[in-house]
C-alpha cells in the first residue's frame, strides 16, 4: 500500500494505493440489484441510497482505515454506490455537511474525475494577468482499482461521460472530522 498526499488548489488530495479485495466487484453488482436508485448528481447509471458504514463490506472499511493515518480523528458518516455505464457522468458537485469525502474505485476510472479549483471565480483576473497559475478546466485523476481517494468536501468535482463500453464502478463516502 502506498499513500501519497497532494496538494491542489490550496486543498489536499489524499491517495492511496490499494489492491481491490476479493469480490469486491462482484459484491457490487449483487447490492446494485438487490437495493434502488436514487438520483443525486448522476445523469444515467446508478447511484444508490446512501447508507451508513454498518451495511459496507468488512475489508473496505479496513483498507481505508489502515490506508489514512488521520482515520482516528474521523466519524465516518455515509456511502453510497455508483454504477455508469457509456455516456453516464456527474455533475460539478460537493459534498455539504461533512468535512471529508471519498471514492473507493473498484474499476478503473479511466482519467473522467476532474477536481475544480474552488477560487477560480474569484482569482479570474490574477489568472488572466499571470497565466501560468491557471489550472484550466480541471485537475484529472486517473484512479485505478483499489485506489482510494479522500479530499475536502468543498472541493468542487465532477465525473465526465464514462467512454468504455465496460462499466465504472465506485463507492463514494462522506465523513466528519472530530476532536
Amino acid at each position: 500500500m502506498k499513500l501519497e498526499t497532494v496538494m491542489k488548489f490550496g486543498s489536499p488530495i489524499w491517495r492511496a494505493y490499494t489492491p481491490l479485495p476479493r469480490g469486491a466487484f462482484e459484491w457490487a453488482m449483487d447490492y446494485k440489484e438487490d437495493n434502488d436508485n436514487k438520483q443525486r448528481s448522476n445523469r444515467g447509471g446508478y447511484q444508490s441510497v446512501a447508507q451508513s458504514f454498518d451495511y459496507l463490506p468488512f475489508p473496505f472499511i479496513n483498507n481505508i482505515r489502515e490506508s489514512f493515518p488521520f482515520m482516528k480523528n474521523v466519524r465516518m458518516a455515509n456511502w453510497w454506490l455508483n454504477v455508469n455505464e457509456k455516456g453516464d457522468f456527474n455533475f460539478r458537485h460537493t459534498h455539504p455537511k461533512c468535512d471529508l469525502s471519498g471514492i473507493w474505485y473498484i474499476t478503473d476510472n479511466n482519467n473522467t474525475l476532474v477536481f475544480e479549483d474552488p477560487m477560480q471565480h474569484t482569482r479570474s483576473n490574477l489568472y488572466m494577468a499571470f497565466p501560468e497559475l491557471d489550472i484550466g478546466e480541471g485537475v484529472y485523476v486517473n484512479a485505478k482499482a483499489g485506489e482510494i481517494l479522500i479530499f475536502p468536501s468543498d472541493l468542487p468535482h465532477y465525473v465526465e461521460p464514462h467512454p468504455l463500453d465496460t462499466q465504472r464502478v465506485s463507492v463514494s463516502f462522506n465523513m466528519h472530522l472530530i476532536d
